[in-house]
């Protein structure tokens, strides 16, 4: 009889195992998410409280999504930024729902191209697909871009060096309220980054000069000057280059 009882309760504890692994089985589908706004290339304020509006769906239970919003680049003008402006996971539950994420932007947050990445996950660890759009970033402190003024340069047709010669910038850059920084970069026809210089500017007039080495290898590049003000705002100027 006392084995008797044993099978039944060894049975029934394989039974409630196979109905969980059933279930599990059953819940291999994933979560799908949709941002409904913003949308791609909207413009967003600095100083303003902005939401991401999230539409989840899930065929048993939803547990959590998560909100980012980050930087694209780096910022030329320095330290305005750290790498998150905004992350949370927000626990949910149910099978279908429409939310709201709230986050305020820093008044001092500089301008510039941001990402606001978005995803969740079941109750059951399945992954939802992720979004990531591009917003834009405007200060309203400071909106307009500084003015580039350069000297040293050729503005239509190449600018020919020989390799690892020195490229003389000189110039000056003026903005309405205050300047951040300057930056070189010298890229290859396919777009691949070979150079990188970076250096502070200061007031609302710069007269800059200042030099890059030109590449090693013989070809044509592209030098991009950017200027940047000290929220952001950016104004680039790009030139042809000819190694030979």
């Amino acid at each position: 009889m006392r084995s008797g009882k044993i099978i039944i309760i060894f049975s029934l504890l394989a039974t409630l195992l196979l109905q969980a692994a059933s279930c599990t089985e059953k819940d291999a589908a994933p979560p799908v998410i949709s941002l409904l706004s913003p949308q791609s290339g909207d413009t967003l304020m600095s100083g303003e409280k902005s939401a991401a509006v999230l539409e989840l769906r899930d065929n048993s239970e939803l547990l959590q999504y998560t909100v980012i919003m980050r930087i694209k680049n780096d910022p030329i003008a320095g330290n305005v930024m750290e790498p998150y402006l905004a992350g949370k996971g927000v626990a949910i539950f149910g099978q279908e729902l429409r939310d709201t994420f709230w986050f305020d932007i820093p008044k001092e947050r500089a301008a510039g191209v941001y990402l606001i990445q978005a995803s969740a996950i079941d109750l059951a660890a399945n992954p939802s697909n992720e979004i990531e759009i591009e917003v834009s970033l405007r200060n309203p402190i400071d909106m307009e871009s500084p003015v580039i003024q350069v000297s040293s340069l050729n503005d239509s047709g190449s600018n020919v060096y020989a390799p690892n010669a020195g490229i003389q910038i000189e110039g000056t850059a003026i903005d309405n309220r205050e300047l951040g920084a300057m930056r070189l970069e010298i890229f290859k026809a396919n777009g691949e980054r070979v150079s990188l210089l970076d250096m502070s500017l200061s007031g609302v007039s710069n007269a800059f000069a200042t030099s890059i080495a030109a590449p090693a290898e013989a070809g044509h590049y592209n030098l991009l000057l950017t200027v940047a003000d000290n929220v952001n705002n950016l104004t680039s100027r790009t030139y042809a280059l000819q190694v030979q």
